[in-house]
């Protein structure tokens, strides 16, 4: 903060110019200024390529240039600096940002990446599939990547990767620790959102049978997996950095998780995903994956509150702290999905991925069901809904899609 105060002395007379120069270009050149939310990793990584998307796509306005400034904390500075790369960044927004924001007509002059209304706004199914991949490592960054991994464990520059994870609050406890961004009493515990990683392995080790390296991501974790195959690599447990992190995701031939924000990658490197235990049917990955939710069971006649009930009622729990309310409400408690679940869901999302897996006409007829009940509605982040309600849990459950 010091330092801060002290550049203010020397970028404020530069940042004043500048902002007097947007207001009188205005008529011809719009110039904004904002920041990127480099403490979560999810968000960041969802709205720079939600950005880059959205200027391919002409939906940007007309003769617009924006500036950005890095916050701190920071979930990774190399995916920092894969934003330096394709955006405007530089420390002149910040102090341009707080000049502008004093005088009047700012507001016309504020740039933001992303954010819920416009989330709710974005077509990200046209982003994913009509748009090519913005962000990427250089040549260099992946060749020391790639040396590091044969170096520590053998791992061939072709080798097929799966990445997995769960979610637990040990991560955000670590990065706002400071309390800039939140205080510790704000994180739960226990989230209904977290998930256990020993629900994940049954799966992986079949993975790895089949000839994929599958590495346990996580920049903080609450404990070490019992690696049960040569191929299963606590990685997070290990040997973890920020430039592999980087480096894995946007390499993966899957993404196995649960809704923990470094899932969201995927639509920034175009990963393939099998995504379970989601908690709520509304804030999902529209785009495309495979998707199962965590099972919602109405306690007085033991049986799950449908798709057609969740969607009626806000998808579920808008967020994890709303989650006592909403249960006591419908009557419900909350079940994970098992590790058989979710391995079928796991061989599933690689059988869809390389054409191997054939639907039913039952299983057709229930995603037929799933995307009509989604039909209109409003996701929070973006639709249409294009991904695929796990045909293996609607087997196991048919009542679920009404």
């Amino acid at each position: 903060m010091n330092r801060l105060v002290g550049l203010w002395w020397l970028y404020a007379p530069v940042a004043l110019a500048l902002v007097l120069l947007s207001r009188i270009l205005r008529p011809l050149l719009l110039i904004r200024f904002g920041n990127l939310r480099n403490h979560t990793i999810g968000t960041l990584s969802l709205h720079a390529e939600g950005y880059l998307a959205d200027r391919d796509l002409g939906l940007m306005p007309a003769r617009t240039v924006d500036l950005f400034y890095h916050t701190e904390p920071s979930a990774n500075r190399v995916l920092d600096r894969l934003l330096d790369r394709r955006l405007h960044v530089t420390p002149m927004a910040r102090y341009a940002q707080a000049i502008n924001s004093r005088i009047p007509g700012g507001r016309a002059h504020v740039a933001e990446l992303g954010n819920a209304k416009r989330d709710r706004s974005r077509d990200h199914y046209r982003a994913y599939t009509q748009t090519p991949q913005h962000y990427s490592l250089s040549e260099d960054e992946k060749g020391e990547a790639r040396r590091f991994l044969h170096d520590r464990i053998g791992l061939s520059d072709d080798a097929r990767i799966v990445c997995f994870f769960s979610r637990t609050s040990s991560y955000l406890k670590v990065l706002h620790a400071s309390g800039n961004v939140r205080r510790a009493d704000e994180i739960p515990a226990d989230s209904i959102r977290n998930s256990s990683i020993a629900t994940y392995l049954p799966a992986v080790e079949e993975l790895a049978r089949r000839g994929y390296w599958c590495f346990r991501m996580g920049a903080v974790v609450d404990e070490t997996i019992a690696l049960r195959h040569e191929r299963i690599v606590d990685y997070a447990s290990s040997f973890r950095s920020e430039l592999l992190d980087i480096y894995l995701m946007s390499h993966c031939s899957l993404v196995l998780s649960d809704t923990t924000g470094l899932c969201d990658l995927s639509f920034m490197f175009r990963r393939p995903t099998a995504i379970c235990n989601l908690f709520n049917m509304l804030i999902l990955h529209s785009w495309g994956g495979v998707l199962m939710p965590k099972k919602y069971i109405v306690e007085r006649e033991n049986r799950l509150f449908t798709l057609p009930e969740l969607l009626a009622n806000g998808g579920g729990p808008d967020a994890p702290s709303a989650w006592p309310d909403y249960a006591r409400r419908h009557g419900l408690r909350i079940e994970d999905n098992g590790a058989e679940e979710i391995h079928e869901l796991a061989l599933e999302a690689l059988g869809r991925k390389d054409g191997s897996w054939i639907d039913t006409p039952e299983d057709l007829e229930r995603q037929a069901r799933v995307q009509s009940l989604y039909k209109g509605q409003p996701l929070h982040l973006g639709g249409p809904f294009r991904a695929t309600l796990s045909a293996c849990f609607l087997r196991r459950h048919p009542e679920f899609s009404g």
